[in-house]
């Protein structure tokens, strides 16, 4: 509701206003609701059509009727069959307020009412109606989706998004980093940076452990690791599947290892512009199709050696 100070019809029966209404409009005014209290707005002389529906009801903004053991007289009815008239015309509120046993009007028995049963302590009742007169609501705020959830990356139809998203931690920091696996502090913090929670990582690289994506260092059960990394299978599947250019990346490898005899990892992804880890993985996925082979002087030296008639056969079929 945009009104500062909304207006509010109240329809009630003579018999309610002292025992009830103008303790409970003057409660409605320390709120900061304007209301429509007849004995406040009709002076002597008045015409009541006038004041009640063409003032009172027209220019409110929500009608509340005090339903009580009284309220069946004929201008407490009339009042509320033109509120449900402009309920239907232009979304009109009406609320209901029950001080007596009594039942809810047939025409308006399926909007929901606030029954007072205690007519000198009602607070936690007046602060639900002042709440619904400002349309507001004590739903707390929907917070962001985590980051994760908003990621579009299920490169490999095999795996979930979950699985996929890890592949990609996993396998983007060793190409980051040319480091050649990945520990549990540096994966911790890949997660928290898109709200993954730590538990659902642990979970998924048992699964692609099992599945041959990743090798995990399990130190004491499956779900305790220590460091991690990419299997040879893993690791080409993630690049076939986010290098639109892999094919030509390895055709690259392949023409350049045609033109010389033994050539290190390193010095091969200088010339490339690529991560070290990157070439190394396509230099074992190349010897694995018989077209190179490689042997690791230490973790961080490998040597690389095409050969030469495959290589050639494999580039003129391709």
């Amino acid at each position: 509701m945009n009104n500062v100070n909304p207006k509010v019809f109240i329809s009630h029966a003579g018999e309610d206003k002292v025992r009830f209404v103008e303790k409970f409009a003057s409660k409605l005014l320390g709120k900061g609701v304007d209301p429509w209290y007849s004995t406040w707005e009709i002076k002597p002389g008045d015409r009541l059509v006038q004041k009640i529906f063409n003032e009172g009801i027209k220019d409110s903004s929500c009608f509340i009727i005090i339903l009580s053991k009284y309220s069946n007289k004929p201008w407490v009815i009339k009042e509320l069959e033109i509120a449900v008239v402009k309920q239907i015309e232009k979304n009109y509120k009406i609320i209901p307020v029950i001080i007596d046993n009594v039942e809810v009007p047939q025409c308006i028995s399926e909007i929901y009412h606030r029954t007072i049963k205690d007519l000198e302590n009602y607070d936690t009742e007046l602060n639900e109606i002042v709440d619904s007169i400002f349309d507001l609501y004590k739903k707390p705020p929907i917070s962001k989706s985590p980051r994760y959830v908003t990621i579009d990356n299920n490169y490999l139809p095999q795996l979930n998004k979950i699985d996929n998203i890890v592949l990609k931690i996993i396998c983007q920091y060793l190409i980051e980093t040319d480091y050649y696996h990945i520990d549990v502090e540096a994966l911790e913090k890949k997660a928290n940076e898109i709200d993954l929670p730590f538990e659902t990582v642990v979970e998924s690289i048992s699964f692609l452990d099992k599945n041959n994506f990743v090798k995990a260092s399990f130190c004491s059960g499956p779900d305790t690791f220590t460091v991690v990394y990419p299997s040879a299978y893993g690791f080409i599947e993630y690049l076939k599947a986010t290098r639109n250019d892999f094919n030509e990346l390895m055709k690259s490898v392949l023409v350049f290892l045609d033109n010389h005899d033994i050539i290190t990892v390193q010095e091969l992804a200088t010339s490339l512009k690529e991560s070290k880890v990157l070439v190394r993985y396509l230099c074992k996925y190349l010897e694995g199709l018989n077209l190179c082979s490689t042997q690791d002087l230490t973790s961080n030296i490998t040597l690389v050696k095409g050969e030469s008639p495959s290589i050639k056969r494999f580039l003129n079929e391709n």
